[in-house]
């Protein structure tokens, strides 16, 4: 598949005479972002539109195109091909073809401007997946309901997509025994609940361990080592700096920095681990141990989403990989290995900070701890903004009355509404006085 020589340095170079608008549209397609643009194939390809730059054509292109598992093999039985394009329509009303290309292509090559490849034959670009070289996931905070099948269900489907993305994923888990004290926060409020120490031993031995090429577990008896006795010990400036909004109350301040640092606590088996093998995982995944991760494609879990694609855009051979960070609220974060190292250093924003710099004031829960770290990062929602695809992607907690598991709604919270209309109504009756 050749395209036609461009006669200058104008963006429209090369590109077949259409209308302003279809140029436009092309010049928009061309600007695609990664995560729009690119998709795994199953476990060994990716697809994305068509590349601007192909690379050289080794032959043995099938015309007409057959079907996709057809070009699938024969790339995968060529050790020269690397990659492939795939067009529809010859651009005369006929089967277009499957073309074989040398070139390793990444997900951030940028996306052809010929309008005539990227619209009327439809063509696509598609590349050998590349094994990341490994990956740590760490989970920490209460154990709260992760023996429950569809938390660690949830867990055991992660790790094995992890799995077949790259050649080795390890599982850390720092956790406490024992629950904090009620949460008191409008929807999150639900009472405090825990597996045992063998429950949870037995997950990890029976359902995780088969899974991951390595293990590491700490249980703890206490929610924290943080207390409100030792608060005002270990941050200096608490009052000034760290006593607004949720964290006006002591109680859910301490709640928040203990999160933290069971957070510090499980990164650093990873550390040991490292130093242990002299090596550095390619990438980290932090995850509550109660939680349902939306691994995508198990209809139980809600909309489907793509952990495979949102892996390798924090891979090595990225070109941004430093800067990418996955997530959802402080629940969930998937980023490249470079950055944990801001997340290690996290509790000294808490001991350092004083009056007058500009983390004094800006947090207020537990969730701005996280934007602050991640300030100047790429940072990707695990769900869309279309807040169906996160229905089902929350906490797995047990029902008071009888033990059923049940996922909380984040898109409605009748006490929430509530609270919402009762705020609004204090500030116009401010207003008006």
């Amino acid at each position: 598949l050749k395209l036609k020589p461009p006669h200058s340095n104008h963006p429209w170079a090369g590109v077949p005479k259409q209308s302003v608008t279809m140029k436009f549209v092309a010049l928009f397609a061309s600007l695609l972002p990664w995560a729009a643009a690119v998709h795994v194939v199953g476990d060994d390809y990716s697809v994305r539109p068509m590349v601007k730059d192909e690379g050289a054509d080794i032959g043995g292109q099938i015309e007409p195109f057959t079907t996709l598992a057809a070009c699938k093999a024969a790339c995968t039985s060529n050790p020269q091909c690397n990659s492939f394009t795939t067009c529809q329509s010859d651009g005369k009303g006929r089967n277009g073809g499957c073309y074989f290309k040398a070139k390793v292509v990444s997900d951030t090559e940028a996306t052809t401007e010929d309008f005539a490849n990227l619209f009327e034959r439809k063509c696509n670009t598609y590349f050998k997946k590349t094994l990341l070289d490994s990956v740590a996931v760490c989970s920490f905070g209460g154990l709260r309901t992760f023996a429950k099948p569809a938390a660690y269900g949830s867990l055991v489907d992660t790790l094995r997509i992890l799995k077949k993305n790259s050649k080795r994923v390890d599982y850390f888990i720092f956790a406490t025994m024992n629950d904090a004290e009620e949460k008191k926060q409008i929807c999150w409020d639900f009472d405090p609940v825990t597996a045992s120490k063998m429950e949870a031993e037995a997950v990890l031995k029976e359902k995780v361990r088969p899974e991951v090429d390595h293990a590491e577990a700490e249980f703890v008896e206490s929610s924290g080592d943080i207390t409100e006795a030792n608060v005002d010990e270990i941050v200096n400036h608490r009052e000034k700096c760290f006593a607004r909004g949720f964290w006006s109350q002591k109680t859910n301040f301490v709640r928040s920095l203990n999160q933290w640092d069971h957070n510090n606590k499980c990164l650093s088996h990873i550390v040991r681990r490292e130093q242990s093998e002299k090596m550095k995982y390619e990438a980290v995944m932090l995850v509550r141990p109660d939680l349902l991760i939306p691994v995508g494609g198990a209809a139980r879990y809600g909309s489907p989403w793509d952990l495979a694609m949102r892996l390798h855009t924090v891979a090595n051979h990225q070109k941004d990989h430093d800067r990418r960070i996955v997530k959802r609220w402080d629940h969930i974060a998937l980023f490249n290995r470079k950055i944990m190292d801001r997340y290690l250093r996290l509790m000294d924003i808490f001991k350092h900070c004083s009056p007058g710099e500009a983390c004094c004031g800006a947090m207020s829960q537990s969730e701005d701890v996280a934007h602050w770290v991640e300030k100047g990062l790429e940072k990707f929602n695990f769900c869309s903004n279309n807040q169906s695809d996160c229905q089902n992607t929350d906490v797995v907690r047990a029902d008071n009355i009888d033990a059923q598991i049940t996922m909380r709604d984040p898109k409605f919270c009748p006490a929430k509404v509530v609270s919402f209309l009762m705020q609004g109504f204090k500030k116009m009756t401010h207003f008006w006085k």
